[in-house]
């Protein structure tokens, strides 16, 4: 089990830098840091972390008189994994990768957001809408530095984006798939000025969308923006209530802490990250480490790179876990601008996994995507 269970987790890291254009996605988290002053960057939702392809016009501020604001996409993709592994990947073949509609209503100085993502379904031909990494949400900043934001939304953790089109690839990488959370259900309250923002959040445990019989998870994050380079550190805790089944220590505390950065050029960019997770009930804790940039190679075309490490991690899929002792992923390829509302992107991904008391495991493949804007 643990071996299929890697497999399908590792074969999905295909990383992620922004490629979206919309106009009614939930907005970022809090006011968007200043965006680097090279006229082909996209001017709005650079968020904490957030890799901006340099392919492209300026993204559309959206027009905050407008009452009612909506938007869409679609990923349609193609996965092709190395023969030997070929019968355990869910989503091998042709599938509906990603997808998504955005409501947006602005009310003064507060707005209301909701995200409505899609996927293809583990069996036929239907689809999942709206069971992961969903968002509804108030947001209420009244022209101070001040933010607030209610609800279920995006999480601030990590470089990669939650959904397909604000990504490099089509697939999310090793960090934001075994060790980030999506997103948070509770309120966050944020402060920004000039080069400075700061966020702090009291939430359900990440990824719940409801408290029940457990204790709440406190959030922090500092973020600097300097010209054409960010940093930013953040970290999030809790204490469980019950230890999960199989646990190997008495300890129930859980911690995250998420340090990224960055740096844009005029035809290159450079993102850095380092993730350390302590999980209740087990006595090793995890490291991970990635390395992402892209480059301009024409006026529509982009080549991408990213480079991920894990140590001691743990992954879940399909209601199994399974551990790591060590995965080192290799994702590479071009993202091309076919059309103003279409991007056509490929990659080759590669990886080697070291599974306790078992080989160590090879995984390639190829991967297609086609993204459309509505």
């Amino acid at each position: 089990m643990r071996l299929v269970l890697v497999s399908l987790i590792v074969l999905s890291c295909a990383s992620a830098f922004a490629q979206n254009r919309r106009t009614a996605k939930p907005a970022p988290n809090g006011p968007p840091p200043p965006p680097p002053p090279a006229a082909e960057m996209r001017l709005a939702e650079v968020r904490s972390g957030q890799l901006i392809s340099p392919v492209g016009e300026p993204r559309r501020v959206a027009d905050h008189k407008s009452e009612f604001r909506w938007d869409a996409f679609v990923d349609a993709q193609l996965k092709i994994p190395n023969k030997d592994r070929a019968a355990e990947v869910a989503d091998r073949g042709f599938t509906i990768n990603d997808g998504a509609l955005y409501l947006a209503k602005d009310f003064m100085s507060m707005s209301a957001h909701v995200d409505l993502p899609f996927e293809y379904a583990p069996a036929g031909n239907g689809l999942q809408f709206a069971a992961s990494k969903a968002q509804a949400f108030i947001n209420y900043q009244h022209g101070s530095p001040l933010f607030v934001r209610f609800g279920q939304y995006d999480t601030f953790f990590g470089v990669e984006a939650n959904d397909s089109r604000d990504r490099f690839f089509a697939d999310v990488g090793l960090l934001k798939l075994a060790m980030l959370p999506q997103t948070h259900t509770g309120v966050q309250l944020g402060y920004n000025v000039e080069k400075l923002t700061f966020r702090g959040q009291i939430a359900n445990p990440a990824d719940q969308g409801a408290l029940g019989d457990e204790n709440i998870e406190f959030a922090l994050q500092g973020r600097v923006d300097a010209g054409t380079a960010y940093g930013a550190l953040g970290l999030s805790m809790f204490n469980q209530r019950a230890l999960p089944a199989g646990s190997t220590t008495e300890d129930k505390n859980n911690f995250l802490v998420d340090v990224n950065g960055g740096l844009s050029m005029e035809k290159m960019r450079f993102d850095g990250e380092l993730v350390f997770k302590k999980t209740a009930g087990q006595d090793k804790s995890g490291i991970g480490l990635g390395l992402f940039s892209t480059l301009r190679l024409g006026e529509q075309l982009d080549g991408g790179v990213r480079l991920e490490y894990g140590k001691d991690i743990t992954m879940t899929a399909g209601g199994n876990t399974g551990a790591a002792e060590s995965v080192f992923a290799l994702s590479l390829g071009p993202s091309y601008r076919w059309l103003p509302d279409a991007t056509l992107r490929g990659d080759f991904s590669f990886a080697t996994v070291k599974i306790p008391n078992a080989d160590s495991l090879t995984i390639f493949g190829l991967t297609a995507s086609l993204v459309a804007d509505l």
